[in-house]
């Protein structure tokens, strides 16, 4: 898989990437997964989702780059058509990844790539309730596709059961 483009987050006033897909956990809470048109090899999902973070809450803002199989353009108000330009991520628990710094070590698929240190933040619900900084050496990058590869398969596991 090639490397993927990431989400958009605006955090602390910052326009950053995220190597996470909460937009993904909201269509397994409804039990769909639309087949959007895929255009591009860095981008398998189909889209690009645009958040916030606001008073310690998730927000998605907008949805880009997505096309249903019918040519038909996805926006946010496809999915939520009674928002106000942002719908709280009530249906996100996990963790956000935001790379910064230099990177360190490419890998040719998905989020795996390490750079110098990973914020990341974590989600109950769709409020924030704890963030770190995540420091990486170049000893560590050839065991992250390993890591990455594990913590996918359980989290299918869990889908699946």
């Amino acid at each position: 898989m090639t490397s993927q483009f990431p989400e958009k987050l605006v955090y602390n006033g910052e326009d950053v990437g995220m190597c996470s897909t909460p937009l993904d956990d909201y269509f397994t809470l409804i039990n769909w997964q639309p087949e959007f048109l895929v255009n591009c090899t860095g981008l398998w999902r189909g889209y690009v989702g645009g958040w916030l973070i606001e008073k310690q809450r998730l927000y998605l803002t907008e949805i880009k780059n997505a096309k249903l199989p019918s040519g038909e353009e996805v926006t946010l108000e496809t999915f939520f058509p009674d928002s106000d330009g942002k719908v709280f991520a009530h249906w996100f628990s996990g963790t956000i990844r935001i790379p910064r710094g230099e990177l360190i070590k490419y890998f040719h698929g998905g989020f795996a790539s390490v750079y110098e240190r990973d914020e990341c933040l974590e989600f109950k619900e769709g409020v924030l309730t704890d963030q770190w900084i995540q420091e990486n050496t170049l000893d560590e990058a050839p065991n992250r596709p390993v890591r990455l590869r594990h913590r996918l398969k359980a989290a299918l596991n869990r889908l699946f059961r």
